[in-house]
């Protein structure tokens, strides 16, 4: 019973010493909710570091962890596991790489010099003839770019990934050339792979723990490594073979890969920082270092393994999504993964979708739903659900695969992309334009706040056709892919930049809905999305007290046409029809019928009559509009009897000579 001497939103941290020398492993120790770190003093010291209840905010690395915890269970509702030493991206680590592969440094910085001067010189001629916005030439070019990276290996490609999700770095043109590199990559040796399977495996033959033949060649290949399609004898020789999904890492990739990245930060240090500070209003050494822990992050296959033990915790009770599972974790390393196999139905074949006779309406709307959840209910989120990371099941469920890039989004966070989201409803654009600056996405300037502001009330009505958030021309004309365009302009005119995470935020829901749209040419992504965000309003506690956000005008609500019409409600009312738009897209989201709606009604009803703040609140608008609504009825009565009496007066009056 002794003191915290440190408090993190996830975590508390208290310090013990224990009677036993430094190289004494403690295996019971570790548990869901403790690890054992050293202070790294004398005498030996450890952190005792407990997981809060709420767990919901960002991992940090703190130490060196004592003894194996990577076979720790993983609790619900956790966030992105940490990943080794090795994996995490610092300074010195950049340094310690270059340093120790200085000539390698040198010649690779040459050949970057010399595929980055022919692309430049490409772009001048272009601009020289006048034919830089011709399309087919930005097609050629794309075409190149994509091609280079690939020549330049995985961190190039990875970088092409990234940047194809970065409507503040690359023109929109280029986006879905780059995009082909999610699936579009070659394989290395075989001779290679299996070497390096034996390897960790610690085998001679791989007969000894699968069963024969295994392939001889991969089922897919990636920027990261390979995967092959086996069968795994089971511990049990009684039991029957396991079919497995064997994932193998490509060779010498981490030291490629910092090295790759110490040149980056070099030069953007160098020649860039200057430039970026004035245009996105951050270095471009911050954006590389983005790039880099995400990247260093997706080589540990064991902070991969403990992504998929979250994913599979927080969805254990959901028959509808599938998560692979770890059937022999002690066979998993930083270089390979064995996973169990999933039989579904891979979304790059969309007429395998068909064919197999799987209810398309019910599939895409199980997938937003999951999609919804990981992004606003658990915070953990898989980054790149590409067609060929997701999987079609024949019972109207959706499976993912590849958890390498799985990012977080912290409470404040979510909190904030829903203040986003309202003042989106609400056109309330001074609210939407606050929460972008919480999210990180403009610096804390009233003026720069101010032009964003009016600038996003333009692109939000472009996009929607009109500044109505409504479930009728707004729900049928908006698309990602649209406002995604339409804000890539904007970021060119205004100091705006995309965080890391929202970038793959981005990157994963243009990514849905255009996975979305080929299996169904109408689907409009809000249909579907935002009667789970109706739902979730009604009945998740951490939401509920938004209602009052929604159901309230705002008093920096823009304003309509018809506010001088004496039915304009004022600010501070209850906007009844916003009330029964939210009630009619949870029942549509419910399946259509009343008696599905009436669970979410008695939850939505006991969230309001159990907080105090939200009732008085909503009351208070209530009777504010009920006094208002009479006020209306009494103005309505009098301008039709001046109305009258002005007619009467000019039929009575003769008409001039």
């Amino acid at each position: 019973a002794f003191s915290p001497f440190s408090h993190l939103s996830l975590t508390t941290t208290h310090m013990a010493f224990l009677k036993a020398p430094p190289h004494v492993s403690w295996p019971s120790c570790p548990r869901q909710s403790c690890v054992l770190l050293p202070l790294r003093k004398r005498p030996l010291r450890l952190k005792l570091v407990g997981c809060t209840a709420s767990s919901s905010s960002k991992v940090g690395n703190v130490g060196e962890v004592v003894g194996n915890v990577n076979s720790v269970v993983v609790p619900a509702n956790v966030l992105v596991p940490s990943v080794s030493s090795q994996y995490t991206y610092t300074l010195n680590g950049l340094n310690s790489a270059a340093n120790s592969d200085v000539v390698g440094v040198a010649v690779r910085a040459v050949q970057l010099a010399w595929a980055a001067a022919c692309t430049l010189s490409n772009k001048t001629l272009d601009e020289w003839q006048g034919m830089q916005d011709d399309p087919a030439r930005v097609q050629v070019r794309a075409t190149q770019l994509r091609e280079v990276a690939t020549s330049l290996g995985p961190t190039f490609i990875k970088l092409a990934q990234f940047l194809a999700n970065r409507p503040d770095v690359v023109r929109a043109d280029y986006m879905d050339e780059l995009m082909k590199l999610q699936d579009d990559v070659p394989p290395f040796s075989h001779d290679v792979a299996m070497q390096i399977l034996k390897e960790d495996l610690n085998i001679k033959s791989l007969d000894e723990i699968f069963v024969p033949p295994f392939p001889t060649k991969p089922i897919a290949a990636a920027s990261i490594g390979v995967v092959y399609r086996a069968m795994m004898h089971a511990p049990n020789d009684d039991s029957e073979p396991v079919e497995v999904a064997v994932k193998i890492q490509r060779p010498n990739l981490r030291s490629t890969i910092l090295r790759d990245l110490w040149l980056f930060r070099y030069g953007a240090v160098r020649w860039l920082d200057g430039a970026s500070r004035a245009r996105l209003g951050c270095e471009a050494s911050v954006v590389v270092d983005e790039f880099g822990r995400s990247l260093l992050r997706e080589l540990d296959f064991n902070a991969e393994a403990r992504s998929l033990a979250a994913f599979q915790a927080n969805f254990e009770h959901d028959g509808e999504v599938v998560i692979p599972s770890l059937p022999f974790p002690q066979c998993n390393s930083p270089r390979v993964l064995i996973m169990s196999w999933v039989d579904g139905v891979r979304l790059t074949e969309v007429a395998a979708v068909r064919d197999a006779a799987i209810d398309v309406d019910r599939f895409i709307s199980t997938g937003v739903r999951a999609g919804m959840t990981q992004l606003l209910e658990y915070g953990l989120f898989h980054g790149d659900p590409h067609p060929g990371n997701v999987f079609a099941m024949r019972d109207n469920g959706i499976a993912y695969i590849d958890f390498g890039n799985v990012s977080e989004l912290s409470k404040e966070d979510q909190s904030a992309l829903l203040d986003a989201l309202i003042g989106c409803m609400n056109e309330d654009y001074v609210r939407l334009t606050k929460a972008l600056q919480e999210l990180g996405f403009l610096s804390d300037d009233e003026e720069v706040r101010q032009r964003v502001s009016d600038a996003l009330r333009r692109v939000w009505i472009e996009v929607a056709g009109q500044g109505r958030f409504d479930a009728g021309a707004l729900a049928e004309d908006f698309s990602f892919r649209k406002i995604t365009d339409q804000f890539s302009k904007l970021m060119y005119d205004y100091p705006l930049r995309v965080p890391e995470r929202f970038a793959i935020i981005i990157r994963t829901l243009l990514t849905q809905e255009g996975i979305c749209m080929q299996l169904d040419p109408k689907f409009r992504f809000l249909n579907v999305a935002y009667p789970h965000v109706a739902r979730m309003l009604l009945t998740d506690k951490l939401y509920t007290r938004r209602l009052a956000d929604v159901l309230v005008k705002s008093p920096n609500a823009a304003a309509d046409d018809d506010d001088d019409d004496v039915n304009a409600i004022a600010p501070g009312e209850l906007d009844w029809a916003r009330l029964w738009q939210l009630i009619g897209f949870a029942r549509s989201g419910a399946g259509g019928g009343i008696f599905s709606l009436l669970p979410t009604m008695l939850k939505g009803a006991w969230a309001v009559f159990s907080d105090a703040w939200l009732l008085g609140r909503l009351v208070k608008a209530a009777a504010l509009s009920a006094v208002n609504s009479v006020a209306r009825g009494l103005r309505r009565i009098l301008h039709g009897r001046g109305r009258r009496r002005g007619q009467q007066h000019d039929a009575l009056t003769p008409a001039p000579a």
